[in-house]
């Protein structure tokens, strides 16, 4: 059985690069593409008129939100693996890899060290 090589730092660079652009590219559409929306006090009476005049509009920018979304998580996972491939990070990379193992703990609140 052969072990596999890591992932070069250069290919984790290149998925981070295009996760993060295609999400900033596909949140900023779709927010352009739903357009404005009616304020947060309007009436109910308002909003059915208007979700029935734009439902393709809020739809079309939904997708994109969408898929922000989806491309967002190859960036994050560039991120965490160029983070456990720096130098000197071994310890920082084991905390960071175990989400929910330690929370911020001050003398007033309940959080505390998880094991």
């Amino acid at each position: 059985m052969s072990q596999q090589d890591p992932v070069s730092p250069a290919a984790v660079g290149r998925l981070a690069a295009l996760g993060g652009l295609g999400f900033a590219v596909a949140s900023i559409a779709g927010d352009l593409v739903i357009g404005p929306f009616p304020r947060p006090a309007t009436p109910a009476s308002q909003l059915v008129p208007f979700y029935a005049a734009h439902h393709a509009q809020v739809l079309a920018g939904g997708m994109l939100l969408g898929l922000g979304g989806v491309l967002f998580v190859p960036f994050g996972l560039a991120v965490w693996a160029r983070i456990r491939q720096a130098p000197g990070s071994h310890k920082a990379a084991s905390i960071r890899s175990r989400p929910g193992t330690w929370y911020p703990s001050s003398g007033n609140n309940s959080f505390s060290k998880m094991s």
